[in-house]
C-alpha cells in the first residue's frame, strides 16, 4: 500500500435519533434522512421508496412521501399526493409508476398508475366484498394487474391448536386473497387462502387475536417464469407456488408442512417480498421474526426434483439488529443486492446496497420512527429532464435561478420563490412542480462567494472514482467496510483515503 500517514480522514457518523447528521436536502421533516456512499461505480438507477413515520403498531395516522433518489443521494422526485402511500416503484415494460395508498378516511384501499410524467392514469380495488390490502400491487406485462385483499368468514376452531391454544367455535378467520385484473378492469382471477390452506398452517407468535384471526397475513405476489403464482404468507412463515389457471398448490416452502427441506440454512420466519429471479432461484427478505434479531436477506436454489432448498446468497449487514416488519430483497441484473429493512430503528439502516462481492455500496438512514415498506433501485429511463441552478452576481450577493419557467418552487433553503440569493457557502437544491410531486433540479455546491465564475457549480455531479479495495490499518483487504476501526480506501487511481464509520448504541 501507498504511504497513508497524512491522508484525509473522514468521519462518517451514524449516530442515534437525537443526534443524526442529515446530510442531504429534504422537502419536509419526515423526510430527512442520512446518506452514505461507499462505491463510485455509476449505474444510472434511482432509488424508490415511501417513508412514512410509524408508531409502534399504528399505521394510520403517518403522513408519507414518494421518493425517487440519485445515486449521490439527492431527490430527483417527490410527492405528498396523499397522507397515506406505500409501496412506490417503476413498471418497466409500461413505462409507469405505480403505488398503493389508504383512502384518508380509512374507507378504503386504491392501488395508482402513473405516467412516466407523474400524471395519475388510473386506479383500481378489490370487488366482489373482499377488503383492501396495501402489500401489493403488481402489473404483468401483458398489463394485467394484479392486489392483494382479505375476507372474514367464521369458523369453528374449538378443535384446532393456535400457538398451544385451542380456538373458539366462533372464530373470525382472515382469508388472504388474490385478485386480478386485465387492462379494461374486468375481474380475470380470484383465488382465497381458506380454499387450498386452512388455519391450521398458522405459525407460532405471529399474529393472534381471538377476535380476528389474520392466519396467512400475506405480503407478496410474483409471476413464475411459468406463469404461475408464487405467493409470500408471513403469518405461516410460508411461501407457495399457486397454478394460475386452477388455483391448486403446486408446492409450498417453509411453515410447517414445507415440502422442500431446507440443506444449509435454518430457514426464514415472518419473511417479507418473495421473488423469482432469472436464473430461478428464490429472494426473499427474512425478517426472523418473532426472534426479532439478525434480519437479512437470502436466496435460495430450490431443485423441485429432490425438494431441496439450498441457501446460496445472504446479505447481513455489518452488526445485527431487529426488523420486525416490513421489508424487501431485490437482486439487481448487474448484480448488486438492495435491501429495505423495513421497521428499524436508529442507529440500524433503513436501505442497504450491496454490491457483487456483498460488500456495503450505500446506507440510507431515515428520522427515527421514519421507516420504509419496501425499497427499488431502478433503471428510470424516462425521468423528466431535471432543471440546473443557474448563478448571476447582483451587486455583492450571489442569485440561484433555474432554467425554465415553473408554476411551483422549493428550495433547500425553505424558499418558494423562482430566485434566492446566496450569502453563505453551501450545497443548493431546488424542486419544481412535474406531475403530482416536485422534481428536483441536479444540486449547486457553492464555495466562494465572491463571483459566480469561481463558485463550485455542479461540482456535486463530478464523476466519482471507483473504489478497488478496503483494507484494515495493517494492509489486509477485507470483505467489506467495517464498523468502530479505522479502514482505509483504495480508489481506481491508487488513492487511499482513511476513513472511520462510527456508531453510538
Amino acid at each position: 500500500m501507498k504511504q497513508l500517514f497524512g491522508l484525509l480522514l473522514i468521519i462518517a457518523i451514524h449516530t442515534s435519533a437525537n443526534s443524526q447528521t442529515f446530510n442531504r436536502p429534504a422537502p419536509t421533516a419526515i423526510g430527512q434522512y442520512e446518506f452514505q456512499r461507499f462505491d463510485m461505480i455509476m449505474q444510472n438507477k434511482y432509488y424508490l421508496f415511501a417513508p412514512f413515520t410509524f408508531s409502534g403498531q399504528n399505521t394510520n395516522t403517518f403522513p408519507t412521501l414518494l421518493y425517487i433518489i440519485d445515486e449521490d443521494g439527492y431527490i430527483a422526485w417527490w410527492s405528498e399526493y396523499s397522507k397515506k402511500q406505500f409501496d412506490f416503484k417503476y413498471h418497466p415494460s409500461s413505462d409507469q409508476y405505480i403505488f398503493t395508498r389508504r383512502d384518508e378516511n380509512n374507507s378504503g384501499i386504491f392501488h395508482y398508475r402513473m405516467d412516466n410524467a407523474f400524471n395519475i392514469v388510473d386506479s383500481i380495488s378489490s370487488v366482489n366484498g373482499a377488503a383492501g390490502d396495501i402489500h401489493e400491487f403488481q402489473v404483468f406485462p401483458n398489463g394485467n394487474r394484479c392486489i392483494l385483499a382479505t375476507k372474514d368468514s367464521v369458523m369453528d376452531l374449538s378443535s384446532t391448536l393456535i400457538n398451544g391454544v385451542f380456538g373458539s367455535a366462533n372464530t373470525t378467520v382472515v382469508s388472504m386473497i388474490v385478485q386480478e385484473f386485465n387492462p379494461a378492469g374486468t375481474l380475470v382471477f380470484e383465488w382465497s387462502s381458506l380454499d387450498y390452506l386452512g388455519p391450521e398452517l398458522h405459525g407460532p407468535g405471529l399474529f393472534i387475536n381471538t377476535s380476528s384471526f389474520d392466519y396467512m397475513h400475506a405480503n407478496s405476489i410474483e409471476r413464475d417464469i411459468d406463469d404461475n403464482l408464487i405467493l409470500s404468507m408471513r403469518g405461516a412463515n410460508l411461501v407457495v407456488k399457486i397454478d394460475h389457471t386452477t388455483g391448486n398448490v403446486i408446492w409450498k416452502l417453509g411453515g410447517n408442512t414445507s415440502d422442500f427441506t431446507f440443506t444449509n440454512d435454518p430457514g426464514y420466519t415472518g419473511q417479507h417480498d418473495a421473488r423469482i429471479l432469472d436464473n430461478g432461484n428464490i429472494s426473499i427478505l427474512d425478517n426472523n421474526f418473532p426472534t426479532n434479531s439478525d434480519a437479512r436477506g437470502v436466496e435460495y436454489e430450490l431443485d423441485t426434483v429432490n425438494f431441496t432448498a439450498t441457501a446460496v446468497n445472504e446479505s447481513n449487514y455489518t452488526f445485527d439488529f431487529a426488523a420486525r416488519s416490513l421489508g424487501s430483497y431485490r437482486v439487481l441484473d448487474n448484480e448488486y443486492r438492495l435491501v429495505g429493512w423495513g421497521n428499524t430503528k436508529r442507529p440500524s439502516p433503513s436501505v442497504t446496497l450491496y454490491d457483487p462481492q456483498g460488500d456495503i455500496a450505500a446506507d440510507f438512514f431515515m428520522k427515527d420512527t421514519v421507516v420504509t415498506y419496501r425499497a427499488f433501485f431502478q433503471d428510470l429511463p424516462s425521468l423528466p429532464t431535471r432543471p440546473e441552478i443557474d448563478c448571476q452576481t447582483i451587486g455583492s450577493e450571489l442569485e440561484l435561478s433555474l432554467s425554465g419557467t415553473h408554476n411551483a418552487y422549493l428550495w433547500s433553503t425553505g424558499e418558494t420563490t423562482a430566485t434566492i440569493l446566496i450569502d453563505q457557502p453551501g450545497t443548493y437544491q431546488c424542486w419544481v412542480d412535474q406531475g403530482i410531486g416536485m422534481l428536483g433540479s441536479f444540486t449547486a455546491t457553492l464555495t466562494d462567494l465572491t463571483s459566480c465564475s469561481e463558485v463550485g457549480i455542479g461540482e456535486a455531479n463530478l464523476t466519482p472514482k471507483e473504489i478497488t479495495g478496503y483494507f484494515d490499518i495493517m494492509g489486509r483487504k477485507l470483505n467489506k467496510a467495517p464498523v468502530n476501526e479505522i479502514y482505509f480506501i483504495q480508489f481506481e487511481d491508487g488513492s487511499i483515503v482513511r476513513q472511520l464509520n462510527v456508531l453510538f448504541e
